[in-house]
């Protein structure tokens, strides 16, 4: 049977074949629609990439299945997978610790006391040196400032005779109730007077004398050239005690082993040396 081209009459055609040959039927020949092909194998391309993305299961992968198919059913489950990852990603991210809680502002001057060490001009040691103070000496809290170090802050103070400076908190203590602010509390007077007690009958079984190249400080020989660094910063060997202040080294004095390294370091002899000050003398 002669037909027109394909194009023009295709039902036609169909209808003419499926009469001649009745077991085939009428949609054994029936040919698909032009861009059915096209649009199923973008349904295919889609799926494929969805089932790679679940199976990453990273932001990235959902992100760039998103950027190639932005609507569909499949984009919103992939929106809702992403926003599922993105909450379990913030649950397990720790919350930080709260900040210890530090006592009121507002309840200065309070009295304290001091571990010892160096009072400066200001909060931090970069403040010039203004005094020293022994270990046990009382102290009043005026002010406690907003520079921190090493999990204390410095706190304005006054001591003495009214005079006023600057000390870390690690190395002041509290007076009765202990603060979080301040090294632990200050030990009671009966306990430092046991203290001072046990130290006098240390002393008295003490040697009279040193052997040479020796001398005697608070009950005990020491190395001639190790009497600064026991005495320690603010403190000088005299009289077999440890004083407080500096007293420059004689001439022909030998020389202890922070004042050797300091030499080595280029510092003025008599002078000691450490990273954070540099070249000073040990008062």
């Amino acid at each position: 049977m002669y037909c027109l081209p394909l194009a023009r009459i295709l039902g036609m055609c169909t209808f003419v074949v499926a009469f001649a040959h009745p077991q085939l039927g009428p949609d054994a020949l029936r040919l698909p629609h032009p861009g059915l092909a096209s649009a199923e194998d973008a349904g295919g391309a889609e799926k494929e990439a969805f089932s790679e993305a679940k199976e990453l299961g990273t932001r990235e992968a959902w992100d760039a299945y998103l950027a190639n198919f932005p609507t569909g059913f499949h984009a919103d489950m992939a929106r809702a997978y992403l926003k599922k990852l993105e909450g379990s990603q913030q649950a397990e991210t720790p919350a930080p610790p709260p900040a210890a809680a530090l006592p009121p502002t507002d309840d200065f001057p309070i009295v304290a006391g001091s571990w010892g060490g160096v009072v400066r001009a200001g909060p931090g040691q970069s403040y010039k040196k203004l005094d020293s103070l022994e270990e046990g000496q009382s102290v009043t809290l005026m002010a406690r400032t907003d520079v921190m170090e090493d999990g204390y802050p410095w706190f304005k103070i006054a001591y003495a005779d009214d005079s006023r400076g600057y000390q870390w908190g690690g190395i002041l203590c509290a007076v009765g109730t202990e603060r979080p602010d301040v090294y632990k509390t200050c030990p009671s007077e009966k306990k430092a007077k046991s203290t001072e007690s046990n130290k006098t009958s240390k002393t008295a079984s003490k040697p009279k004398s040193c052997s040479s190249g020796r001398v005697m400080i608070e009950g005990k020989c020491i190395k001639k050239t190790s009497a600064v660094s026991y005495c320690g910063p603010g403190f000088r060997p005299e009289g077999g005690k440890c004083v407080p202040g500096y007293k420059a080294p004689s001439a022909n004095a030998p020389l202890s082993g922070e004042q050797r390294k300091a030499v080595g370091k280029g510092c003025p002899k008599g002078q000691v040396w450490n990273s954070a000050e540099g070249c000073h003398y040990d008062d």
